[in-house]
């Protein structure tokens, strides 16, 4: 089944040609989408374009989910004009869009969970063009405002989200990063520096990572020193998996392994790993 057959057995006269859609993802400025999505925001959000991007009578938004095929329906908006105005937060002119949402397609808000290739970085594309290839992967039971776990070599999460999950504690992370050991990446967004670190004992992945969304450095040294009177600080970092190992795996079994990516990454000389 296809997104927009869903959509018209609840509005058979919402026409593609008559919608845009909008394929959210993480702007220039670091702002993410599905995070604004959960504190209620995204429609206001998502009404600030830097160009006409909206004339159209409606707005199909869907959230990207930290894969490239993956996409969270973010509600049906119909679209009106447009108006010039300064953004209170940056000063800048854009074109404000007061965007209404259609009632009717709420209750389907953060569930729906849609498969498409995106054909290029364009976010604003005419929905007729593409409404035979957006899939419908699954219709959650609950609205859906955290980040998924894709699979082990392909986790990159923010430290908001990291602290997100820490939050709601959900299954679909807990279960797998508790399950293995491993040895992981944290990157300093803001200077480019890196750590490599090892994740083993009770609670694998799942426990070490939720230490760093506790308390921002983990206890390492030289990222404990980036916090020393900036205690937002780790709002820069980001997390990723360097490769899994049995949840059994000793910390000594994992030396060789992490002095392996230290090398290849250089966070020794050059980065974030003290030893």
């Amino acid at each position: 089944m296809q997104l927009f057959d869903i959509l018209r057995t609840i509005c058979p006269g919402l026409a593609p040609e008559q919608c845009k859609l909008h394929l959210a993802t993480t702007n220039p400025e670091g702002e993410d989408p599905l995070h604004i999505f959960g504190q209620g925001n995204f429609n206001a959000w998502q009404g600030w374009q830097t160009q006409r991007n909206f004339d159209r009578d409606h707005v199909v938004a869907l959230i990207n989910l930290g894969h490239p095929t993956r996409w969270l329906f973010a509600g049906v908006y119909n679209s009106l004009a447009s108006t010039p105005t300064v953004h209170p937060d940056n000063g800048r002119t854009y074109h404000l869009y007061p965007l209404v949402e259609r009632q009717e397609f709420a209750e389907l808000r953060g569930r729906l969970v849609a498969t498409f290739a995106r054909p290029s970085r364009q976010s604003y594309l005419n929905a007729e063009r593409w409404a035979d290839q957006i899939s419908l992967e699954q219709i959650a039971r609950e609205p859906i405002d955290i980040l998924p776990f894709p699979n082990y070599r392909n986790v990159h999460l923010s430290f908001d989200n990291l602290k997100r999950i820490a939050a709601a504690q959900p299954d679909s992370w807990r279960a797998p990063l508790s399950s293995v050991a491993g040895i992981y990446l944290i990157t300093d967004n803001l200077a480019g520096q890196q750590y490599v670190g090892i994740a083993c004992g009770a609670g694998g992945l799942w426990q070490r990572w939720m230490t760093y969304a506790a308390t921002g450095h983990g206890g390492n040294k030289m990222l404990r020193d980036l916090l020393k009177g900036n205690p937002d600080y780790p709002s820069n970092f980001s997390y990723a998996i360097l490769e899994v190992a049995d949840p059994n795996a000793l910390e000594r079994d994992l030396f060789p392994r992490e002095s392996h990516w230290k090398r290849v990454l250089g966070t020794r000389a050059h980065g974030l790993n003290g030893n």
